[in-house]
């Protein structure tokens, strides 16, 4: 089974992506609209994201995939929050 977790703060409005296991990494997708969007994808290490600029109170979205060789193998729903 693998084992990552994505996460989203809206204050600096930053996203991380770590993995737990060395099976798959871990691929954070984070929309805030059709046209803008940012992700992240964690190696051995967490990875964060630069502040994206995200205008208070915009509506997000984010997604958790799941990547072997650099493809994706699978993703979560997509999970809703505000910056």
């Amino acid at each position: 089974m693998a084992h990552g977790f994505v996460e989203f703060e809206a204050q600096g409005e930053k996203i991380t992506a770590g993995r737990l296991s060395d099976r798959y990494g871990v691929r954070a997708y984070l929309h805030w609209s059709r046209t803008k969007s940012a992700s992240v994808t964690a190696g051995r290490l967490y990875k964060r994201s630069k502040n994206l600029a995200i205008r208070e109170r915009t509506t997000v979205s984010l997604t958790m995939c799941y990547t072997k060789n650099g493809h994706i193998v699978t993703c979560s729903g997509r999970r809703l929050g505000k910056a």
